[in-house]
């Protein structure tokens, strides 16, 4: 396939592939192929979430309600496994886009793609259309890229007037137990992915003894994989990002959510 500046775009397992290789690209890749590759259809829970409280979650982001998202033009940024992206699709008839970094989106396209245009891309180095999306959700994407503001200035433009975008970012957990796990992760992200999978399953017991085995091992590795192995993992503060978003054109700006790892931003231009 080709874009109007006469780009060339590989199709790949019917998914159009926008990726262009970098040494980063192919690490944030990697990462994310390797995590969701284990994910199984019908088995595993996403953050041991169920579809309707992610459901609940996407409306309440966003700002919206069901009626709203008729016939518009929805990005879920950072699609992952897809289900989330399908499951809107399913319930409110958006005109519904997926994307990814990972080889995630070739099974989430085998699952899903009657029902969403899934195409795999590079927040960082974006070939998206200028005022593209109605709005644009993006949880938990961002701070996986090499620079993160640089990443949310090339997604942000795809917002049409009057539109917006939900943004998921990591903060500072100030604890000492934190900081030591952060400060053991940077000699764990850059080990080859083979040599991080002992740490993991490491670290994914202890969460589940230490939960008590409420939820399933397998979202408790999820979680863990999600931590100790992406190359970047950047902290940000929602006043900090507030700024971007003004930077950018968005004048109406509000802390949506708050986690204990995060806090989530609605931007409306």
């Amino acid at each position: 396939m080709s874009c109007t500046l006469g780009h060339e775009f590989p199709i790949r397992n019917g998914v159009p592939d926008l990726v262009q290789s970098t040494r980063a690209a192919a690490a944030i890749s990697d990462t994310f192929s390797v995590q969701w590759s284990r994910y199984e259809y019908g088995q595993d829970h996403t953050w041991s979430h169920s579809l309707d409280d992610r459901i609940d979650g996407f409306l309440a982001h966003l700002g919206i309600d069901s009626e709203w998202l008729r016939d518009k033009a929805i990005l879920d940024a950072g699609c992952g496994n897809g289900e989330l992206t399908n499951e809107v699709a399913l319930r409110f008839r958006p005109r519904m886009f997926g994307t990814d970094i990972s080889e995630s989106v070739y099974r989430a396209h085998q699952q899903f793609g009657a029902n969403v245009s899934f195409f795999r891309s590079n927040l960082s180095d974006s070939v998206l259309r200028p005022e593209r999306f109605d709005a644009i959700y993006c949880g938990g994407v961002l701070h996986h890229t090499p620079d993160t503001r640089h990443a949310l200035g090339q997604l942000a433009p795809a917002v049409k007037p009057a539109g917006r975008i939900y943004v998921w970012l990591y903060w500072k957990i100030p604890t000492l137990v934190y900081r030591a796990k952060t400060a053991l992760r940077r000699f764990v992200a850059p080990l080859p992915p083979r040599a991080q999978q002992p740490i993991v399953s490491v670290f994914t017991a202890a969460s589940w003894i230490r939960h008590g085995g409420r939820t399933g091992w397998r979202d408790h590795r999820l979680v863990q994989h999600d931590f100790w192995t992406p190359r970047y993992r950047w902290e940000h503060s929602p006043d900090e990002v507030i700024g971007w978003l003004h930077d950018l054109g968005f004048s109406d700006v509000s802390l949506q959510s708050q986690a204990r790892d995060g806090f989530g931003l609605l931007a409306v231009r």
